[in-house]
């Protein structure tokens, strides 16, 4: 994809490359998923509100995890490394528009919420705070990928009536 990134036309990468990727809505996804300079301009102010929640996330979950450490370690080891991991990486890959990590995060903070929710008899009222994180995680992804991402739906590549990708 690095020449997309270049500024080659999607459609002629798409086509030199079609007959080497099976299926080819997986090139198709491969292809959307850089980001269109033009578009990025639509996204960008919400992106950097969604990389520094997700940066939030990361320093918050890395904090909650050492409290772990003092019934477990290797709870506590595990819990950090999740804790860090997930968010930087979405972090990483929301600073680079990585089209194909919005679908996840968006999936990721959904359920997160929904967890969260759910855990709020056991927990304590304090996980709101999550559910609130993560909607707003959720709601940001949304955005961002609808206005950088347009024809890009959950598995593919939206088509023009003729049956062609629409870039």
């Amino acid at each position: 994809m690095d020449e997309v990134r270049r500024g080659k036309p999607r459609q002629e990468v798409f086509s030199a490359y079609q007959s080497q990727v099976e299926p080819e809505k997986h090139l198709a996804f491969a292809i959307a998923s850089v980001a269109d300079p033009e578009r990025i301009k639509q996204g960008e102010k919400l992106n950097r509100i969604l990389f520094g929640l997700l940066v939030f996330a990361a320093i918050t979950k890395g904090l909650m995890a050492l409290s772990y450490f003092g019934t477990s370690f290797m709870g506590g080891l595990a819990m950090l490394i999740l804790g860090l991991l997930v968010p930087v990486a979405f972090a990483i890959a929301v600073y680079k528009y990585e089209g194909q990590a919005y679908i996840f995060l968006i999936l990721l903070a959904g359920l997160g919420a929904v967890n969260a929710l759910l855990k709020i008899g056991k927990e304590g009222a304090w996980m709101l705070v999550d559910v609130a994180l993560l909607v707003v995680i959720f709601w940001l992804a949304l955005q961002v990928k609808r206005k950088v991402f347009p024809n890009m739906s959950w598995a593919s590549v939206r088509k023009d009536p003729q049956g062609n990708y629409i870039w």
